[in-house]
């Protein structure tokens, strides 16, 4: 059995070269985490030599299609790890905290969400692992320490 692998990079459309997680959703959606921004990567989408934001319109499907949170600050861009939990929202680690992916219609928006992570050194906020247990609490790996988001009952 033979393999071949594709290589993608910045030059097909990824806003930054550092890939730092990859989730493919229940639904069969594909997300990529990068320093950059979160990107819906469609694998039949055309590669492109420029990054292709969400809300852009195109003749082509793009392969790469990047989620940038409204705060400007890089870190709440750096993605670092992603979840799908239970309802299937995707949670977002980030060097500035937890942020959610919040679909309405067909707009797509990355929503920081309070934990209670101290802000007084940045480093505090960097999250480096995301878990979601049994009973639907999601848990965030942090250097200031571990935190739980209590599901929320309807």
């Amino acid at each position: 059995m033979r393999y071949t692998f594709t290589n993608f990079g910045t030059e097909q459309g990824l806003p930054h070269a550092n890939v730092t997680d990859l989730l493919e959703t229940r639904s069969g959606e594909y997300w990529v985490a990068t320093y950059g921004g979160i990107v819906r990567f469609n694998p039949k989408g055309t590669p492109s030599n420029r990054v292709v934001y969400a809300g852009e319109t195109s003749a082509i499907a793009p392969m790469f299609t990047v989620m940038l949170p409204e705060d400007q600050d890089r870190r709440a861009s750096a993605i670092t790890v992603l979840l799908e939990d239970r309802n299937g929202t995707i949670w977002c680690g980030t060097q500035k905290g937890l942020s959610r992916l919040e679909r309405t219609n067909d707009r797509v928006a990355l929503r920081p969400v309070d934990v209670g992570i101290p802000s007084e050194y940045p480093e505090q906020a960097s999250i480096s692992d995301l878990l979601e247990d049994r009973h639907g609490s999601l848990w965030a790996a942090t250097p200031s320490g571990l935190y739980r988001r209590w599901p929320v009952k309807s």
